[in-house]
């Protein structure tokens, strides 16, 4: 069957630039025929997926790309379409009518509940046959079940899409086998085979691996052989041992591109977690990522007004508001930032780093005063420095704000 073409021109730019790690992203995936997108919550895996269809759209033989995702997620999909570009998706729904009208315009991304692959899977099919498709599965989970028939419907189209790419924060919870289905939609068995029930056979953990360690010790073996498992495993030990300098370093890399872009941020270091800044704006408890603060100070996101509080290596919340100084001779220069941050240093051990929306400066607050920073390798020896460790030998670890550990900063009240 020949396939239909396109004749007019549509404009595939994206209103927004993605934050580095999602441009990592695309520029890894974009020209991939399958790919799996299995980012946690809050990292901009939409900006992702959209970037990758518009690159698709735009640069490879894709003359559609429809994105599947849960009922109740699809306006909200819609939403970002109109934020994020210039085109304009329509909704395949439970109306067949409409869904004959859509099958046959010239639009160039769908938008799907899961439920359209086994209503319309006839429809679909010959849709297939005469588009050249790519496909964007979000919440791939839902069809971690083989056996479904929801399931075989995306095994049974999966073959006619030009590209597939899936998209979960839990590809898998507390059943490794969960993982099959998605990953035979992409690439048809060549991972991890195509026997589901050997498979799960394998990787079930309601057994008694936890009492037998011939059987524990080869279950650990066939997994470590699953390359595509690999690189989703981390070691503990090594993730603690260098835990402290991970953190400096996502911390300086957050920076340096925030001051750059001249994103305004303001993070507050603190390891009293007894006073009120312990439960006030958004608990989020996560480890420190520089793609998590890149998100939460990012203009559009309803945090980034706010100050984001890290004890240790965790993020502990963000929107924070804190108190400003009422310093009459600080220079009228300062922003509001600037004097939230020398205002919690006076009231406060904690220190602050701040990052200036007009100029892209950055500066830390410690007991009050403050330092401007016109390099990074200073700053990151300062913040390894008030932080309370300098290298990863220094064990066992000193104590945040250690006061031997402060740096001198000279107070401008020019």
């Amino acid at each position: 069957m020949g396939k239909i073409i396109h004749q007019t021109v549509a404009n595939y730019s994206a209103i927004f630039d993605a934050f580095p790690y999602q441009h990592e992203a695309v520029e890894a995936l974009k020209d991939l025929p399958y790919s799996a997108i299995f980012h946690e919550q809050g990292l901009g895996k939409t900006k992702i997926a959209i970037d990758l269809l518009l690159y698709w759209l735009e640069k490879k033989d894709v003359d559609t790309v429809m994105v599947v995702t849960k009922k109740q997620l699809v306006h909200n999909w819609f939403n970002e379409f109109h934020t994020h570009t210039h085109l304009q998706p329509k909704i395949l729904s439970s109306n067949k009518k409409d869904n004959y009208l859509v099958l046959n315009s010239p639009a160039r991304v769908l938008l799907a509940n899961f439920e359209i692959f086994t209503t319309e899977q006839e429809r679909l099919t010959l849709f297939l046959k005469a588009r050249n498709t790519a496909v964007i599965v979000d919440e791939s989970k839902k069809i971690k079940n083989p056996e479904s028939k929801l399931t075989q419907a995306f095994f049974d189209l999966a073959p006619l899409f030009k590209i597939r790419t899936i998209m979960t924060g839990t590809p898998v919870a507390n059943r490794p086998y969960d993982i099959w289905a998605q990953i035979y939609f992409l690439d048809f068995g060549m991972s991890l085979g195509c026997d589901f029930k050997a498979f799960k056979q394998r990787t079930d953990l309601t057994n008694d691996l936890s009492e037998n360690q011939l059987k524990r010790d080869v279950f650990e073996s066939q997994t470590g052989q699953i390359s595509f498992f690999q690189r989703f495993f981390i070691d503990e030990k090594d993730k603690d041992k260098n835990k402290s300098i991970d953190v400096i370093k996502e911390i300086v890399e957050a920076v340096k591109y925030l001051s750059k872009s001249h994103t305004g941020a303001l993070i507050v270091f603190q390891n009293d977690l007894s006073n009120t800044y312990k439960d006030v704006g958004t608990i989020l408890n996560a480890d420190v990522s520089t793609e998590l603060l890149l998100t939460i100070f990012h203009v559009n996101t309803p945090l980034h007004d706010g100050a984001v509080v890290i004890s240790g290596s965790k993020i502990i919340s963000a929107g924070v508001l804190l108190p400003l100084t009422d310093d009459p001779k600080l220079s009228w220069k300062y922003g509001t930032r600037h004097r939230a941050a020398i205002g919690m240093t006076e009231t406060s051990n904690a220190a602050c780093l701040v990052v200036s929306e007009e100029t892209g400066d950055v500066s830390v607050t410690l007991d009050g005063a403050l330092k401007k920073y016109d390099d990074i390798p200073t700053l990151k020896a300062d913040l390894e420095n008030i932080l309370g460790y300098k290298t990863i030998e220094d064990t066992p670890k000193k104590s945040i704000f250690n006061l031997e550990k402060f740096i001198t900063i000279k107070k401008d009240r020019k």
